[in-house]
């Protein structure tokens, strides 16, 4: 135990160092906050699409949880299930706790089987007793995590290529690094310390002094009869249905329609390493009685943005906005660095919540504080968006569970009156078929920068929009699940002249055969109302459409315990006035897990042939532990990756992947300063975790 001690004590040196240093940067540096409106967020559809069950391996504990000590909190963490089921399992287990086996959730009739088979691998049933203090546990059970990862794209890019006297040019190596570190106990304490240095970044020189970004965090859970939890650094926040702050990963729509009625309110440690969406401060979960919770919390954080000077109302002076702001997170260049923490956004709030067994309401209110503020630059599209450097908002959300029905939703209103609302209505009919019929009504002068809802965007601006689907389950093998929804914008968006609108329709049919394979055959359509593109004085007055057509056939069969293999094809089509564009992609994987062996991994083979990016065709690649990717496919070519995974025994990890892009038509690939002069983009990838 003194071992645990000695590596605690190290973590907490480990982490509280650049904590120090963060809030010694906000303390001294009164630089600013606001969210660009840029294109780049209608991708999110159709990365969501592809969206892989478990593929998210952040949000699987790495432990199973115990269902006689779990918190409310963590069965909402708990993968497969959505949450009116989440919901449903916490109130059984307040009643027939202490459980003697897994299989009593069996009697929640809400809960499939197909739905229990998947979860059983997560949990598990302790009947000593576990009432020890916080401190016991952490002398007697915490345990550490260290995970190191290197990556780096064999051919150098046009960036590296420049005289570093250039603002374009990459000031740093091509090499990608990652250090993290975890110390936890008994799900009631977490320690967490991350770093990152992104490829072309510099590290250790006159331009920055250590790795480029850094995150840490300590999480404690039921530290007395009332605080129930304590996030300290950067954390996660989910209030309602996102309209005003919720900064985890959203899957959107899917045919699991409980992952799109969110989990009310939740608090967690942040784990990503997006470096422009943690809150970053102090937050707590207060219990102030058994059916009444109470959250505060506050963050001040820098984000990247651009930092202009435009002229004052009065026109005698200039004064310091931001003309958009930068999500990727990259520091290569001189342009790149002079964006970097330009822009303060502070946040502060409250949430109350009452809850008691299928039903939850609550209200929230923040506070939120940006300099230098946003400007508007003239653009039609921003007439709405308000400039003050303050502003307020509140909402009041709602979940209701009643037998086969589940209803949730969120009012939300800032200080001018400008509203956002989002009303979601899951409904059984039978144990064959459910429905889902979701309402959204969001202002165009509504703008919250941490909104994440089911939306176009995922921004909580300027839409209206009714979503209706349903799903169909023709007995224990055959499923059908179809979708429509229909979307106008009420103001003008970027680059539009004119209000316009979009349709997408969704089709699925799946055939499984449990242990042995799964097929399931998609189409998809999308209707976008764009501008005229002949350049003609019509433009401003001419609205033209453009279709974009999906159809995926894919199939996974299991050749034995250890071996699986997966096969898809896909083809996209889009038309927009006289001309076509299309895209098609055959992919085709062999996967080998085994419970005897300490060697897994899988390869896959792709061959694309898409016309124009417009096109485009998002897949999901297995990739190291707690990372995931979503590779979009363009041009025409072959790609090619093997994942490698070894356990070397019960300590030490070890994992890697390579992947290969092929375009042999091509004599390079890319754009811009990641354009590569070669046919070939070929990247490495290891990583070790050691856990101790």
């Amino acid at each position: 135990m003194r071992r645990n001690q000695a590596i605690l004590a190290l973590a907490l040196l480990i982490a509280i160092l650049p904590i120090r240093t963060i809030f010694s940067q906000i303390a001294n540096d009164a630089t600013p906050y606001f969210e660009g409106f840029e294109p780049g967020n209608d991708d999110i559809a159709d990365k969501i699409n592809d969206y892989v069950s478990g593929a998210l391996s952040t949000s699987i504990p790495n432990q199973k949880v115990d269902l006689n000590t779990a918190t409310e909190e963590i069965i909402h963490n708990l993968p497969v299930i959505n949450a009116s089921e989440a919901e449903l399992i916490y109130h059984f287990l307040l009643r027939h706790r202490p459980l003697f086996s897994i299989y009593q959730l069996q009697s929640i009739q809400a809960l499939s089987p197909d739905k229990l088979r998947k979860l059983i691998p997560y949990l598990s049933i302790d009947l000593t007793e576990k009432k020890g203090s916080l401190l016991k546990s952490l002398r007697e059970e915490s345990h550490c995590i260290l995970t190191t990862r290197w990556s780096r794209i064999l051919q150098k890019s046009k960036g590296y290529q420049l005289n570093n006297s250039l603002n374009s040019a990459y000031l740093g190596s091509p090499d990608k690094f990652l250090i993290k570190l975890k110390n936890s106990a008994d799900s009631r304490y977490s320690l967490s310390f991350m770093a990152e240095k992104d490829s072309g970044e510099p590290i250790f020189d006159s331009h920055t002094h250590g790795f480029d970004f850094i995150s840490a965090n300590l999480y404690l859970e039921n530290i007395t009869k009332y605080i129930n939890i304590l996030v300290l650094g950067d954390y996660t926040l989910q209030l309602g249905q996102g309209l005003l702050i919720d900064n985890g990963f959203s899957i959107g729509k899917n045919e699991e329609f409980g992952t799109m009625a969110k989990k009310s309110t939740l608090l967690k440690p942040y784990q990503s390493l997006r470096e422009d969406e943690m809150l970053r401060g102090i937050a707590a979960k207060l219990l102030l009685h058994r059916n009444l919770r109470l959250i505060l919390f506050y963050s001040s954080n820098h984000i990247d943005g651009n930092r202009i000077e435009v002229l004052s109302k009065d026109s005698t002076s200039t004064e310091t906005k931001v003309s958009s702001i930068e999500t990727s997170g990259l520091h290569r260049n001189h342009s790149e660095l002079n964006d970097k923490n330009a822009v303060r956004l502070d946040h502060t709030g409250i949430s109350l919540e009452y809850g008691i067994s299928g039903f939850k309401a609550g209200i929230n209110g923040v506070f939120v504080k940006q300099n230098p503020p946003l400007t508007n630059q003239n653009r039609v599209d921003r007439a709405f968006i308000s400039d003050d450097n303050e502003q307020l908002f509140g909402s009041f959300h709602h979940q209701w569970i009643f037998h086969h029905f589940t209803f949730c939703g969120e009012l939300a209103f800032d200080k001018k009156g400008n509203h956002a609302v989002i009303e979601n209505a899951i409904v059984g009919l039978g144990k064959k078929m459910e429905a889902l019929f979701s309402y959204r009504n969001f202002h165009q002068g509504f703008y919250s920068s941490l909104s994440n809802t089911l939306s176009t965007s995922s921004l909580s601006w300027n839409e209206k929009s009714l979503y209706m689907a349903i799903n169909l389950s023709l007995n224990a093998r055959f499923k059908i699940h179809g979708g429509a929804d229909f979307t106008r914008f009420p103001w003008i968006r970027y680059q539009d002249d004119l209000i316009t609108g979009k349709s997408e329709y969704a089709l699925k049919f799946q055939y499984t055969i449990r242990k042995k394979w799964d097929v399931y055959l998609q189409f998809r359509s999308t209707i976008n109302e764009l501008n005229a593109l002949d350049g003609s004085a019509e433009k401003e007055n001419k609205l033209i459409s453009q279709t974009i057509q999906q159809i995926r056939l894919a199939f996974e069969s299991k050749l034995n315990s250890d071996w699986s293999w997966r096969s898809r094809i896909e083809f996209h089509h889009v038309s927009l006035s006289h001309s076509t564009q299309n895209g098609m992609m055959i992919s085709q994987d062999l996967l080998f897990k085994s419970l005897e062996s300490r060697f897994s991994g899988n390869i896959r083979m792709a061959f694309f042939d898409i016309q124009d990016y417009s096109a485009r065709i998002y897949s999901f690649e297995n990739d190291v532990q707690s990372q995931f990717s979503l590779t979009a496919y363009n041009g025409r070519g072959i790609r090619v990756y093997i994942n490698l995974r070894y356990r070397l025994n019960r300590h030490i990890l070890l994992e890697s992947k390579c992947s290969n892009s092929f375009y042999p038509d091509e004599s390079q690939n890319g754009s811009s300063y990641d354009q590569i002069l070669s046919p070939y983009k070929t990247e490495i990838k290891f990583q070790i975790q050691f856990q101790f």
